[in-house]
């Protein structure tokens, strides 16, 4: 009996040791460097254009164009400065006007090489509520770009195109064919997208990589010291639901024992109330193995044995709001109504939820789920638009470390991780001839400026365009040169 209580004393302390041997083994022990310095006159150039580029109010819907007080084709009006302003790409590459959208073709070298596509868009949406300048203005103020687009998506827009057009002044070719595509209603029916997509079809056979935007460089996703970056690789599903409860109408003096509106309240409590469970994979391991040498040591006991612990560290990373958002499905209220008047009860009352789905889930298993959920309290579900979680493209493979590389060359010695992405990029139509789709904006934000992304004070610092212009410069050089 001594001897089994010694042996298994024994393994436990060996378990114990091996743990944090390997924690304290992971740990990264390189000292952070800082990315190259960029020349003022770049980012001042991507300063000017991207603020001539926000003075077009480009709203993609109709009821948002009448709030912004807009006024003729903007869309054509920018598509004008564009062409202007960058007179190196126009004579250099085909372009096509494809019912106002965009598409730029820079013929490579090898024609048996498969091409590269950079997507990208023109339009934004409306731009309601107080700015302490105005959201059309494009002012240069604070160091600082201000406006509506100046990160999602114009910044991106300009930092593309600005890199596109110093490579071709300085005498770049490219050995596989580029293309560039630019949508004026990514933001609303991407209907561009589609039309773009459905061409090159036609004259493409397969892309070696897609890349578009995605998820801003975070200095605080994780507390890890360093700038983190998460290339999303693949991207969650989409739903967009509608919840009605009805119940009998009529006077507030005679109430019914429920209400319309307190059933949908019921109903909507409840969503938020039951968060859908973490979903575990090789992607999600693969991307907190990125973060795990630069992690506290607490944190890289777990992440380092994860065969043993993944269960605790993944109940620790809930805290973190835009992580724990990568590991589960997610559901948002955004819209409710119910009633015409103070002193009459409504008969029926609805709400919108969109849920992001992510793998390991469906489109299906969300509203069985929904349904069960909600339909002992008399709420209505009923599915409105449902697209899959994409499929998740290779990031072991030549394209991904060459954007890995370029990263890193750009930014410094920041945390670079495969991942999915929450965000409708509105890239779907592109993926269905390209052997991989990479998501990414390159631009470094904290936690308050990624806060004015499509809300108040959207403004982008110009270091931070400059830097952009660069880290494209990088990503073309690497994947066409």
């Amino acid at each position: 009996m001594q001897l089994y209580l010694l042996l298994l004393c024994g393994a436990i302390v060996f378990i114990l040791i091996t743990i944090l041997f390997r924690a304290a083994r992971i740990a990264d022990r390189s000292v952070p460097k800082e990315g190259p310095e960029i020349d003022s006159r770049i980012s001042r150039r991507a300063a000017e254009s991207l603020s001539a580029m926000i003075k077009y109010p480009t709203v993609s819907s109709a009821e948002a164009r009448s709030q912004t007080r807009y006024r003729g084709d903007a869309f054509a009006r920018l598509v004008s400065y564009i062409r202007a302003r960058y007179p190196n790409i126009f004579r250099t590459m085909m372009a096509e006007d494809l019912n106002g959208n965009l598409l730029l073709s820079w013929a490579g070298e090898d024609e048996d090489a498969d091409p590269m596509l950079f997507c990208a868009n023109m339009d934004v949406i409306s731009a309601e509520g107080e700015w302490e300048y105005h959201p059309f203005s494009g002012e240069i103020a604070e160091n600082k770009v201000w406006g509506r687009g100046a990160i999602d998506s114009k910044g991106v827009l300009c930092s593309l195109l600005e890199a596109v057009e110093s490579l071709i002044s300085e005498g770049f070719r490219p050995i596989r064919d580029v293309y560039i595509a630019i949508v004026r209603d990514a933001e609303s029916t991407n209907d561009g997208a589609r039309l773009i997509a459905d061409i090159l079809r036609k004259r493409v056979f397969k892309f070696a990589a897609v890349f578009a935007k995605g998820r801003c460089i975070s200095r605080d996703l994780l507390p890890v010291g360093r700038n983190q970056a998460i290339i999303g690789v693949a991207e969650k599903g989409t739903m967009k639901i509608k919840l009605t409860s009805r119940e009998k109408g009529g006077s507030i003096s005679e109430p019914s024992r429920y209400s319309a509106i307190g059933r949908l309240s019921e109903a909507i409590c409840r969503i938020e109330y039951r968060p859908q469970p973490i979903r575990r994979s090789e992607l999600l391991r693969d991307m907190i193995s990125a973060f795990a040498p630069y992690m506290p040591y607490s944190m890289r006991v777990y992440a380092s044995n994860m065969w043993l612990l993944e269960g605790r560290l993944l109940k620790h990373l809930q805290k973190y709001r835009e992580f724990s958002s990568m590991l589960r499905t997610t559901f948002a209220v955004t819209r409710s109504s119910a009633g015409t008047g103070e002193k009459v009860l409504p008969s029926s009352a609805e709400a919108t939820v969109y849920a992001r789905v992510i793998h390991g889930d469906s489109s299906s298993d969300i509203y069985r789920f929904l349904t069960d959920l909600v339909e002992s309290v008399g709420v209505e579900v009923e599915v409105e638009d449902a697209n899959e979680a994409s499929a998740i493209s290779p990031y072991r493979g030549k394209d991904y470390l060459k954007l890995r590389n370029a990263l890193k060359e750009s930014f410094g010695d920041l945390i670079v991780a495969p991942g999915v992405i929450s965000e409708d990029t509105s890239v779907s139509p592109f993926t269905h001839n390209a052997e991989a789709v990479y998501r990414i904006t390159p631009f470094v934000l904290t936690e308050a400026e990624k806060s004015t992304i499509q809300c108040n004070n959207e403004r982008i610092d110009i270091e931070s365009l400059g830097r952009a212009v660069f880290f494209y410069k990088r990503l073309i050089s690497l994947t066409a040169g």
